[in-house]
């Protein structure tokens, strides 16, 4: 059994740490034109990666959502090394943020919490960033390709690896990726499950 949410040859992830530089220079971009950067990414996981990847490389200190704060935590007392954080929450009404980096929940964007951060540069890090019209989609002015699930390459190889005889492909682009799966001579079907359609990282 595979789940298959990038289960399309478009989803192709580049090497971490091009896309940590990305990350870094679109960061100074903003800092350059005093702008505040709001990445948005889900607050259990891609946050902590972030956090993780940016370690030793980023140039200051990072304000976090209270919802990332208490996941970050949690890593932290794990023994994962992370960036320093600090919870938004905790800096003074009225603080400026231009030229800082904040990561929020994507449940964040249009909120009233937003409104702190005035013209903010705001980018939104996940797998679908890979698809064109997503960003536009999400409203995004920048998107970052980085997820945790494999990508199309990875998904085969996996497959090829296991040596299974019959393939059940769930959650995400399963038909499509049973369909390829098939035309390499193996079988696969799609295989539904009560969580099918749920949105994936």
């Amino acid at each position: 059994v595979t789940e298959a949410t990038f289960g399309l040859p478009v989803f192709r992830w580049d090497p971490t740490e091009a896309l940590v530089r990305d990350l870094l220079d679109w960061w100074e971009g903003n800092r350059a034109r005093n702008r505040a950067s709001v990445l948005l990414c889900y607050a259990l996981g891609k946050a902590q990666r972030i956090l993780a990847e940016l370690s030793g490389k980023a140039p200051a200190r990072v304000f976090v959502h209270g919802a990332i704060d208490g996941m970050t935590e949690v890593y932290r007392s794990a023994g994962v090394a992370m960036l320093s954080t600090e919870r938004v929450a905790d800096t003074a009404r009225g603080r400026d943020f231009a030229g800082d980096l904040v990561l929020a929940p994507v449940s964040a964007r249009g909120t009233p919490w937003m409104r702190r951060f005035g013209d903010a540069g705001v980018a939104m890090a996940s797998g679908f960033m890979r698809v064109r019209g997503e960003r536009r989609r999400r409203t995004v002015e920048r998107g970052f390709a980085l997820s945790d699930h494999a990508d199309w390459p990875a998904l085969l190889q996996t497959v090829t690896e296991t040596g299974a005889s019959r393939i059940l492909v769930t959650h995400g682009y399963t038909v499509p990726f049973a369909r390829a799966l098939r035309a390499q001579g193996l079988d696969a079907e799609a295989l539904e499950t009560a969580f099918e359609g749920e949105p994936g990282s």
